[in-house]
């Protein structure tokens, strides 16, 4: 990577060059001047890259260091422990949570505050949320059922309304096909539901006054 931002620094520096020289000749020419202006810009900012990542790769290391160290096996970094120094360039790591020791290249070594916070607060955060989800959901099946249960009363208390409104109020009337209660009563119309009982008499007033 930084041997690539070299090549590209180099690259800019040369193409700058280049049109500096163009401009020798045509200084009026704006085409020329605006590339001018832009690859100075880009010089600019590599150089400020590169000087970025010069101070990052500048970690001094101790023994005794806590980092984040590349495991030789898996090619993951894991929170390890700086245990001595082979040479300039590699060094004896021990995996803290695993307690095994690896040797690790000084360039596969990462800070601690770069990696494990945001980890950590990422493990935090998913785990609140699924918490979070959960309750939510509960919360919303317990309410679904009140509503279910409190519909169901309702419907209950209405019934039980309806069904004393009918007794209290309900009259029992007989239908004139209905059996006559005496043995040789007639069913039809006309007995008005007291078939077999004699017919109505009618006392004539013998006190008729003549014309």
């Amino acid at each position: 990577m930084a041997d690539d931002a070299h090549l590209d620094l180099l690259n800019h520096k040369l193409q700058l060059q280049q049109v500096e020289a163009a401009l020798e000749l045509d200084k009026d020419n704006e085409e020329l001047k605006a590339l001018k202006h832009d690859l100075e810009e880009v010089v600019k900012l590599s150089l400020e890259l590169l000087g970025k990542t010069a101070d990052t790769n500048e970690v001094h290391w101790n023994v005794g260091d806590q980092c984040m160290a590349m495991c030789s096996r898996d090619k993951l970094y894991y929170k390890a422990t700086i245990l001595e120094f082979l040479g300039d360039t590699s060094c004896v790591v021990n995996f803290d949570a695993y307690n095994t020791t690896d040797v690790c290249q000084l360039t596969h070594l990462k800070p601690m505050t770069t990696v494990a916070p945001v980890v950590k607060k990422k493990r935090k955060d998913v785990k609140a949320r699924q918490i979070e989800k959960k309750k939510l959901k509960k919360q919303k099946l317990l309410q679904r059922d009140e509503e279910i249960e409190a519909t169901c009363e309702t419907e209950k208390n209405r019934w039980l309304n309806f069904s004393k409104k009918m007794l209290k109020t309900g009259k029992t009337r007989k239908s004139i096909f209905a059996s006559p209660e005496a043995l040789d009563g007639r069913v039809g119309v006309g007995t008005c539901g007291i078939g077999g009982r004699p017919m109505t008499k009618f006392t004539v007033s013998t006190n008729l006054h003549r014309s």
